[in-house]
């Protein structure tokens, strides 16, 4: 819960967008699990890898964001400027790609369950000639 908090309140925007999006991903790789189709692999692989690449997006921004504000820090300070900054510019990554990593187990649960049911024989047999 406190990463949560901590990155609605300091994740900037792709925060937000990454918080918005990560319950969306393991929704549709449920629903590919439950109801197996081709459609649904595919909208929900891209669900799962969305929040994890917003997430890439936020770190890389937060990274230039400190290694912009760091030469304007006193030097005394400056690991734990640089140490605190990392770990704030990662939130959206971490909660990305937590996101993909729930959402990747009912995917392919679901494709196998997919494939497995295109190569039985149909359950509905032709009656015998007379």
């Amino acid at each position: 819960m406190d990463t949560v908090i901590r990155l609605a309140v300091h994740g900037g925007m792709f925060g937000f967008l990454v918080l918005y999006l990560s319950p969306v991903a393991p929704g549709l790789g449920i629903t590919h699990a439950v109801a197996a189709r081709r459609w649904s692999f595919y909208v929900g692989l891209i669900a799962a890898v969305l929040p994890a690449l917003i997430g890439g997006l936020g770190a890389i921004t937060g990274y230039m964001r400190i290694s912009d504000a760091l030469p304007g820090v006193d030097p005394r300070y400056k690991a734990e400027v640089w140490e605190v900054g990392i770990a704030e510019a990662c939130l959206p990554l971490k909660v990305g790609l937590l996101a993909l990593g729930v959402a990747v187990v009912p995917l392919v649960i679901g494709e196998i369950r997919r494939r497995r049911g295109s190569s039985r024989a149909p359950a509905t047999r032709r009656p015998p000639p007379r």
